[in-house]
């Protein structure tokens, strides 16, 4: 009587524990997910968790993915395009992107890069776009 009474115990145990970790792994998947792009702005502030909490906690999942000192200019130093955060916004696969990045590429030091501003940031968009059409592909 006592190993039944320890299996259903078990079982009991087991199925509640599969049911908990079900709802943390699989609750994220139904949320739409943003990301929050960008230089220090985005990395140093709280508005990618005042927009969570502005969307909805249970509709939305917001992730940062601000890089502090960086760049669109893919000729500077630091282009964020480079960083390993923006490898992450990629393979987080956002349904929604929020761009706050430009403010570095404004420095004296970058104006002989201007005229590729425009070039850099649409090799961004297109090149995370490229990345999220083979992701969907797959």
């Amino acid at each position: 009587m006592n190993k039944k009474r320890l299996l259903a115990i078990g079982l009991a145990l087991l199925l509640v524990a599969s049911g908990i970790i079900a709802f943390f792994i699989l609750a994220p998947l139904s949320t739409i997910r943003v990301a929050c792009v960008g230089d220090s702005l985005t990395q140093s502030t709280e508005y990618p968790y005042d927009l969570w909490m502005l969307l909805g906690t249970s509709e939305y999942t917001v992730r940062n993915y601000g890089a502090g000192s960086t760049t669109v200019s893919l000729d500077s130093e630091t282009p964020y395009m480079n960083t390993n955060v923006f490898q992450d916004a990629l393979n987080f696969q956002p349904d929604i992107v929020i761009i706050m990045l430009g403010t570095n590429d404004a420095q004296p030091s970058l104006h002989q890069f201007n005229a590729s501003f425009v070039e850099d940031y649409v090799k961004r968009r297109y090149r995370a776009g490229s990345d999220a059409a083979a992701d969907e592909s797959r």
